[in-house]
């Protein structure tokens, strides 16, 4: 199995639909769009567009030479994609803003852990990630900024513990909007993203929290908010 790959699940409503490869910065990349026609290589388009002649489900697979950086940044035909699977030696780069943003018809990202080991900054990579409602666990242990990163992720459930232990040197507004609009954030998630957090370490930082409301929440998460709010954060959450 080639695991330096990553592979779009598409679903076409209709026939004659196009869908573009969308990614940033210098870019080599093969693509097998998944409908028979010839596999193109050597691509170095940021915006590489392929109209599928018949409706129906197609798994585009990218095979990138060195880093490829997704950049769907709400583009319109976001709204294509049904999952998304990344290989485990796929090089992103090390910023991922705006990098699934707008992908609000996906029930699944498939993502390796060390999917962000380097990456430094988050912000809005899955704004918008509509329908899934469960996040994979990531490192983040460099990364400085998560603003907006999960932000209307309305049917997002379950969100992994210990995400939030190590990271790089927030920035004062790291987690601004971060999960704003996310409503069906359970009260065992509202614990781990709070816990995690606090056991950070770090001071002066801003969030935003959907989900469940205060009154619902567990003693653990409770005693986090208030650890947090003593060490200067500045916390929005429902009551």
């Amino acid at each position: 199995t080639n695991t330096n790959t990553i592979a779009y699940e598409l679903i076409m409503t209709a026939d004659g639909q196009t869908w573009n490869v969308r990614t940033s910065g210098a870019v080599n990349y093969d693509v097998d769009w998944g409908d028979g026609s010839a596999v193109e290589s050597g691509v170095t388009d940021n915006n590489k567009a392929h109209t599928f002649t018949t409706a129906g489900t197609y798994t585009v697979t990218v095979t990138p030479t060195g880093v490829f950086r997704p950049y769907t940044n709400n583009a319109t035909d976001g709204n294509r994609v049904d999952t998304v699977t990344v290989g485990s030696n796929v090089d992103v780069g090390t910023n991922l803003d705006k990098a699934f943003y707008g992908l609000d018809k996906v029930t699944s990202l498939d993502f390796p852990s060390t999917m962000t080991t380097g990456v430094t900054s988050l912000s809005s990579a899955f704004f918008s990630v509509g329908d899934i409602t469960t996040f994979p666990s990531l490192d983040y242990s460099s990364v400085t900024t998560f603003a907006n990163a999960w932000r209307s992720c309305a049917d997002l459930v379950d969100f992994p513990a210990n995400q939030f232990d190590t990271t790089g040197t927030l920035v004062s507004n790291a987690f601004a909007s971060a999960w704003r609009s996310c409503d069906s954030l359970s009260v065992q998630s509202v614990e781990n993203i709070l816990v995690s957090l606090d056991t950070n370490g770090a001071t002066g930082i801003s969030l935003r929290l959907a989900g469940a409301g205060r009154s619902t929440w567990t003693t653990a998460a409770t005693t986090a908010y208030n650890s947090l709010l003593a060490k200067g954060w500045s916390i929005t959450s429902p009551a």
